[in-house]
């Protein structure tokens, strides 16, 4: 059996604005999903599954209809830093019981604080996924 040491990255190395850093690969995915339905803002916590220049997809026990307009924010990133980001719910779909796939497009660009804070948390992970949406 071979062993290996993973190490985390350095302090000096995390996006500006970030805490001080997630204590789980699972808590570096957090984020939360944020709608207005029938006159009233709901929100729901969701886990960061792929995030591209045009869009994102996160996945949640709760989630908005398609075409609905949304806010994305990241968990443990200041939001004068990096969010919210403002997206179009593109896509619902519903891979396992009690949970939803939700793939967003950016409404606008996406600013680079943010993308680069989401791409940090998803390290390589994220960059493989076909395109979302489009930009305006």
């Amino acid at each position: 059996m071979t062993m290996r040491l993973i190490q985390s990255e350095p302090r000096g190395n995390r996006p500006e604005g970030c805490e001080e850093g997630p204590r789980s690969a699972s808590e570096a995915l957090r984020a939360r999903l944020g709608w207005r339905e029938g006159g009233r803002d709901r929100e729901t916590s969701a886990r960061l599954v792929s995030v591209r220049e045009e869009g994102l997809s996160l996945v949640c026990a709760v989630a908005p209809p398609a075409g609905r307009p949304a806010r994305v924010y990241l968990a443990g990133v200041a939001t004068d830093i990096a969010g919210p980001v403002e997206a179009t719910v593109m896509a619902v779909t519903r891979p396992l019981p009690g949970a939803h796939l939700v793939r967003l497009g950016f409404n606008r660009a996406c600013p680079r604080a943010w993308l680069r804070a989401a791409l940090a948390r998803l390290g390589d992970e994220g960059a493989g996924e076909p395109e979302v949406g489009t930009s305006a």
